[in-house]
């Protein structure tokens, strides 16, 4: 039997959020790590939140033709685009240990989840076919979290057009 690994792309969205210096450790922006999906027809996005909880957060993706446009502050006009998957999943572990994943329309197309990280150990899971992108094969997460948010994010990239994940390029451009 086959491991995940072996048909999985796992490629770092977001390290944990600093709170004493309102960025994320990987970067000197709040955006996560931007990746080339053109390799994959799907990518799953699972956020991880930490122990405690923030005064309130947001969760937006934003494709584009070029790594460095889905890294800027908001839309940079025509050449970057909001990504709205339609719904995303939740999962708290609040009281106890939980594996049941709620699924949750999404409200806006801009901000896939308006209001994250209010409660302890917040999970969501971002599921997007990559055809849903309208702008190029790059896409990035940005996970905000208020206060002394700890959330952290992970890509997933499934379905690739080579024989195994192993053979295909990096996705970190």
């Amino acid at each position: 039997m086959g491991k995940l690994i072996d048909s999985c792309k796992f490629v770092v969205a977001t390290q944990i959020y600093a709170a004493a210096t309102t960025k994320w450790d990987n970067a000197v922006y709040t955006h996560g790590n931007a990746i080339n999906v053109e390799n994959y027809s799907h990518v799953t996005v699972v956020i991880i939140g930490g122990i405690t909880a923030a005064a309130t957060g947001s969760c937006t993706m934003i494709c584009s033709t070029t790594s460095a446009a889905c890294v800027v502050a908001g839309i940079a006009g025509g050449t970057s685009a909001y990504v709205n998957p339609g719904y995303y999943y939740k999962c708290f572990q609040t009281t106890a240990e939980n594996d049941t994943w709620v699924k949750t329309a999404v409200a806006s197309s801009t901000s896939i989840i308006a209001a994250m990280g209010t409660a302890a150990h917040e999970n969501y899971i971002i599921e997007i076919d990559t055809a849903q992108m309208s702008l190029g094969p790059f896409i990035a997460v940005n996970v905000v979290g208020a206060g002394s948010a700890q959330l952290c994010g992970l890509y997933i990239l499934s379905q690739p057009r080579y024989i195994s994940a192993e053979d295909a390029p990096s996705a970190l451009l």
